[in-house]
């Protein structure tokens, strides 16, 4: 048998041999790879030689530029502005790099570049910005953090981001951001009016129930004793009779619901308005609680057939779009205040509803008529027309 001792040394000279041809190697390709074989002049000519390097040089500069994603950046308010034509809701322009999936390539139009932003940094550059319903407040920037922050970080690259609802309580993202609520709690929620938008509908048409007021015999304008008597919308059927004194307040008692049913008119004043045929003629001044469609807050009943008036009834009904009570329905008359539901300490008042459905207004807590959207657009003018000519 071989002497093991003779063995070791043998495989200790091989690898001292290899370790010296390795170490060569490396040292003839450092100094190949600093001398540029193009940059050689070659035989047959200085111009073969140089048209070369050049060639290289346009081959090199096309590599890098096909390594970078975009050359020229667009505008940045291009990229990071939500855009309805964007394909899906996303913003093609935003790329997650493959090392870091929080560090983003946005582009910068200054710069006419893309540039690497860390969306989980509060100073990073912002993707979407809240505009207010103010038109002359500016955009509030939203730092991309607060996306993460709150578990919305798969929607951060869409244009949708901020209009949509992540917790289904009726708020959008962008509410939720700009009340500094939580957007992923639906128990976390901004007020019943947010941004300036209440959150409830109109839903259909609304109803409209006519009366006729009308100054009966029997009173003793002089005593400032009137009676007056209700009739149907058509005047054909006499509802109630009613012996009133200046100063009074009264409604419509059993003939009409809601308001009407209530103290909504007043007796304001009684008058000597002129003399017919040698008799005074006297009018009846009332005082309107609150203005129905196309009414007046005063009106004036003369005695006779020409004394009578049409006051109305008017209904709406409204569903929550908001809120622990989103999508109840509940019906509301104008000029009635009531609880709004699912939002304690807070009352709504319907303020006037217009011949359209849409064109309804509610005050909240007493706080000036705010527009109360419908749950369908008003037909458009060419539908309009169109119906008019059949």
């Amino acid at each position: 048998m071989a002497d093991s001792s003779n063995i070791g040394r043998n495989f200790l000279i091989c690898g001292i041999l290899l370790g010296l041809g390795a170490a060569g190697g490396g040292v003839y390709i450092m100094n190949s790879a600093n001398h540029d074989p193009l940059s050689t002049r070659m035989q047959g000519g200085d111009d073969k030689a140089t048209a070369l390097t050049e060639k290289a040089t346009q081959m090199k500069d096309a590599a890098l530029k096909a390594r970078r994603m975009v050359d020229v950046a667009p505008p940045l308010e291009d990229a990071w502005v939500p855009r309805a034509s964007a394909k899906d809701g996303k913003l093609p322009r935003f790329t997650p790099l493959f090392f870091a999936p929080s560090i983003w390539e946005v582009p910068d139009a200054a710069q006419k570049k893309n540039v690497a932003v860390d969306l989980l940094d509060n100073e990073s550059r912002p993707l979407h910005k809240v505009t207010s319903a103010n038109a002359s407040s500016p955009a509030v920037p939203v730092p991309n953090s607060w996306f993460f922050s709150h578990g919305l970080g798969d929607i951060i690259c869409s244009s949708l981001a901020l209009q949509t609802d992540s917790d289904g309580d009726g708020f959008t993202n962008g509410e939720e951001f700009s009340s500094g609520t939580d957007p992923s709690d639906a128990k976390s929620m901004p007020g019943f009016v947010s941004e300036g938008r209440i959150k409830m509908e109109v839903v259909g048409d609304k109803e409209t129930i006519t009366h006729l007021l009308e100054l009966s015999l029997g009173s003793n304008f002089d005593e400032k004793n009137v009676n007056i008597s209700v009739f149907t919308e058509n005047g054909q059927r006499k509802l109630q009779f009613m012996e009133l004194k200046e100063g009074q307040k009264f409604g419509l008692g059993d003939a009409a619901s809601g308001p009407l049913a209530k103290e909504r008119f007043e007796l304001a004043s009684v008058e000597n308005a002129s003399e017919e045929d040698g008799m005074p003629v006297y009018s009846v001044i009332i005082k309107d609680a609150y203005t129905a469609v196309d009414d007046e807050k005063q009106f004036k009943l003369v005695a006779g057939n020409k004394g009578r008036h049409t006051v109305q009834d008017v209904s709406v009904k409204l569903r929550m779009t908001a809120g622990p009570d989103k999508g109840k329905e509940f019906t509301a008359r104008l000029g009635e205040e009531l609880d709004v539901p699912g939002f304690p300490q807070t009352r709504v008042k319907i303020t006037s509803a217009g011949k359209k459905k849409t064109q309804v207004k509610a005050s909240v807590n007493n706080a000036e008529p705010v527009d109360v959207p419908s749950d369908a657009p008003l037909p458009s003018k060419k539908a309009s027309e169109k119906n008019k000519k059949k």
